[in-house]
């Protein structure tokens, strides 16, 4: 169930501390994409296009193996991938399905607990640190 803050006079229920913690950037990163690893890209484009009225927007091969960029109205994008990788392959097991990770952009200069660097000039925050959502962070 989602809230939204507010007295429904638009006035926020927030103090203003609580609103913006001290140590924050003030920077705000935007939601690039979710990376959804499926074992069929067919049977998930069905499920995520015919279904949830997602529109397939894109397609290639990347590093992890072939995929499928849906979106809906909104700047963030879903990126369904067939794993041919071996390591993302073995992290989704035999499931249908399974969230790999969440990726931002915009995050250059900004400390996150946990990021270490990637070979591609982005940063990931591993799902064992991350209560386990895996976190790509682009400059």
């Amino acid at each position: 169930m989602a809230q939204q803050g507010g007295n429904g006079e638009g006035e926020s229920v927030f103090s203003e501390a609580e609103a913006h913690p001290e140590g924050r950037s003030g920077k705000t990163a935007s939601l690039e994409r979710l990376v959804h690893l499926v074992a069929d890209l067919n049977s998930a484009e069905a499920m995520f296009a015919d279904v949830l009225g997602g529109t397939v927007v894109g397609e290639g091969s990347e590093q992890l193996g072939p995929y499928r960029d849906l979106t809906w109205p909104g700047p963030a994008r879903l990126r369904l991938v067939n794993p041919t990788e071996p390591a993302a392959a073995a992290w989704m097991g035999p499931r249908a399905g399974r969230l790999h990770h969440f990726r931002f952009s915009g995050t250059e200069g900004v400390d996150v607990t946990g990021a270490v660097g990637r070979n591609d000039g982005t940063r990931e925050v591993r799902p064992e640190n991350n209560l386990g959502v895996r976190l790509v962070l682009a400059p």
